[in-house]
């Protein structure tokens, strides 16, 4: 099944803005290298990497018109804020090509995050904030038309002005992480990242 997603995300990715394209292949490349690290299943993390931003383009109409006429399950939260809802319709996109969920739970969570969140799911979700040239992917996307303005935030975690340290509740009532800076001779080098649950992944510029 797993090729079959192979070939159809290669159909996809072909036709998507350069920009979107360049992201995937940068997060699904991070994904794998912190996949050998963790000892996780490398070809999981790198389809699902390249899976979860396939309709990252997708206007916030389109996307809530995708939702209502194939019933997909979202949150409130997901609805109220539609720029969320590329994870749920990436997910219903690739389900028929897969026969087991944790590709499916990594894509459908990417934005949020999720408290049954597993090591593949922490590894894609983290690639996807991390990969070097994300800013200028957000950037891109505003300049889409029909796109809305997004504040860029350089930590995905953080609760508010100085305040690292808070655990935020987000979609559903998810536990998102604690982000602290690795910082040496005065410029920062990576991000540590602690999970509710007490794990935590480290991971280097």
């Amino acid at each position: 099944m797993n090729n079959d997603l192979r070939t159809y995300l290669n159909k996809r990715i072909s036709i998507l803005p350069e920009w979107l394209a360049d992201h995937l292949y940068r997060t699904a490349k991070l994904a794998m290298e912190l996949a050998q690290y963790y000892k996780e299943d490398t070809q999981k993390c790198e389809l699902a990497a390249l899976s979860h931003d396939i309709v990252k383009h997708y206007d916030n109409k389109d996307l809530l018109e995708i939702v209502s006429k194939q019933n997909i399950d979202c949150l409130d939260f997901e609805i109220k804020n539609p720029n969320v809802l590329h994870g749920p319709v990436a997910s219903h996109y690739i389900q028929d090509y897969l026969d087991e969920t944790v590709i499916l739970d990594a894509v459908r969570w990417h934005t949020s995050g999720h408290y049954t969140f597993n090591n593949i799911s922490k590894i894609v979700f983290l690639s996807d904030k991390v990969e070097p040239y994300k800013d200028l992917c957000v950037e891109a996307t505003k300049q889409d038309a029909g796109r809305e303005d997004r504040r860029l935030m350089k930590d995905p975690y953080k609760t508010g002005e100085g305040d690292d340290d808070q655990y935020e509740k987000g979609g559903g009532g998810t536990d998102r992480a604690k982000t602290e800076y690795i910082v040496k001779e005065g410029t920062v080098v990576g991000f540590k990242y602690t999970y509710a649950d007490g794990s935590s992944v480290l991971v280097y510029n």
